[in-house]
């Protein structure tokens, strides 16, 4: 999966926003903030890590919010974040083999399994998301 977030612009600042003050996930608020997803002293600002990181960091707090809340506005706004990116590996993938299966229904059992299984989702690491999903 590549870079799904390229800009923590204001509307997603907002939303993160939002979704701290419906939730408590403080890891949210510190993304919204322009912190890191751990709030350690000494790591680097959301906005000065590469898209890739950024992304990284933005989906596995969004994912680990999921996973601690179980709240559907969380989920809804993971799956408005990682479905591009989502779709274009699954794509990808299809083309390499000669197959007859349909890039929607494989992105629906992706987020069926994502919905379903949240606890088995571990944010130890930027790409926990990205790998896990």
């Amino acid at each position: 999966m590549d870079a799904f977030i390229t800009v923590l612009n204001d509307e997603l600042r907002d939303r993160l926003h939002e979704l701290w003050e419906r939730t408590g996930n403080a890891p949210l608020l510190r993304i919204a903030s322009g912190e890191s997803f751990s709030g350690e002293a000494g790591a680097a600002p959301i906005d000065a890590l590469s898209a890739q990181e950024r992304s990284d960091w933005i989906g596995t707090a969004v994912m680990n919010a999921f996973k601690d809340t179980g709240d559907s506005q969380v989920f809804a706004l993971l799956h408005h974040l990682c479905e591009p990116s989502f779709r274009a590996t699954i794509l990808c993938k299809l083309r390499r083999n000669v197959t007859r299966l349909d890039v929607q229904d494989v992105l629906q059992e992706v987020f069926l399994n994502i919905y379903r299984y949240p606890h088995r989702f571990v944010a130890e690491r930027a790409d926990s998301f990205r790998n896990w999903g």
